[in-house]
């Protein structure tokens, strides 16, 4: 599942939105202003409603083998940060959930990552950051996903 028209669609319908929200996240969650810009440029983004992700990328999405939606077709990762996992082409072959705690206080874990991403078949890497690696002869290995972009912030191929 390639998702790149989802993440097309939610920037060109709501990047204002996202710009504001994103830049809280970035100073006021995790305290650091350099990961706004981060943020932006990896189209990461807040799905605000139930019918976010269906109205932006179609109904198709509510199918709940694709993990975005349960049987019910309630949105499951509404109020969180959606974080696009990459391939080398640059394609978004899957997600990533962030929730700071405020949109559910208590939850156990911050992270979720969606069940139909595989993760042992992808390293999650933009195609510039490879060739910027490989240019600059290193490249930092990161278990986290956040990790990943807290240091591509600062910088850093990641």
């Amino acid at each position: 599942m390639n998702y790149n028209s989802l993440l097309t669609n939610i920037y060109d319908q709501d990047l204002a939105m996202q710009e504001e929200v994103l830049t809280a996240v970035a100073t006021e969650v995790r305290r650091s202003t350099a990961l706004t810009q981060t943020f932006l440029n990896n189209k990461m983004f807040f799905a605000g409603w139930d019918d976010y992700i269906k109205e932006r990328g179609g109904s198709f999405l509510t199918e709940p083998s694709l993990d975005l939606y349960d049987k019910y077709g309630q949105l499951k990762d509404v109020g969180k940060l959606w974080i696009p996992l990459y391939d080398l082409r640059d394609d978004c072959i899957g997600f990533g959930f962030y929730d700071d705690g405020t949109a559910n206080p208590g939850a156990p874990v911050k992270y979720r990552m969606q069940r139909t991403f595989e993760v042992s078949k992808y390293i999650n890497v933009r195609r510039q950051t490879y060739i910027d690696a490989i240019k600059d002869g290193y490249i930092f290995v990161c278990d986290g996903f956040m990790d990943k972009y807290h240091i591509e912030a600062y910088g850093m191929h990641s």
